[in-house]
């Protein structure tokens, strides 16, 4: 089984990717999703966050409030530090479930947009890097994701610049055009593994 990493910053185009890989029944692990998961009402997570944290990032439901994390995350790189270690053991944990159980897949995929920070890069046979400029990023970030450019810029800071991340990259995939495009790309890439 090969195992290829897709990643890229803050609305670089990952979803794209491995929609487009889901249609070749290649199966994808969403490591966003698993976070999501992570911190659900009740998860020992959320538990070990609010315990961090204070009540400020809890809604009155007792659920986790993402805005509020997510500013006081990613203007202070010690408490994004913290966030990072209580979740990031979860995701790989439920990461390595999922390649366990596709031990007949020829080849699978991990979307991780922390691939490279969490060294999980040494885990993949390829990594695919989505490579988009930091406009058009702040753009699709600000519509996909109902926030501020300031917000947005602070998340692209808090990530490793794309000129650090490249060296780690197998393959670099350009969405500066069309869907169609990048997905030719991707099958293209999809031919070399």
């Amino acid at each position: 089984m090969k195992i290829i990493g897709v990643t890229g910053g803050i609305a670089s185009g990952k979803s794209t990717v491995t929609a487009y890989l889901r249609k070749q029944n290649i199966p994808v692990f969403d490591a966003d999703a698993s976070a999501h998961d992570a911190v659900r009402l009740g998860s020992p997570c959320l538990a070990k966050i609010h315990e961090i944290f204070g009540d400020e990032i809890l809604m009155k439901t007792g659920e986790l409030d993402r805005k509020a994390l997510a500013t006081l995350v990613f203007s202070n790189k010690e408490a994004l530090k913290k966030l990072e270690n209580i979740i990031h053991g979860y995701v790989w944990a439920k990461a390595q479930e999922f390649i366990a159980a596709q031990k007949k897949e020829k080849i699978i995929v991990l979307d991780v947009p922390l691939l490279i920070e969490c060294g999980w890069y040494t885990s993949v046979d390829a990594v695919w890097l989505i490579k988009i400029s930091e406009e058009e990023q702040i753009k699709r970030a600000i519509k996909r994701n109902n926030i501020t450019e300031g917000e947005v810029r602070a998340r692209i800071k808090a990530q490793m610049p794309f000129s650090e991340k490249q060296k780690y990259a197998t393959t670099i995939l350009d969405n500066s055009g069309s869907i169609s495009s990048l997905e030719k790309q991707v099958s293209v890439a999809l031919r070399t593994i």
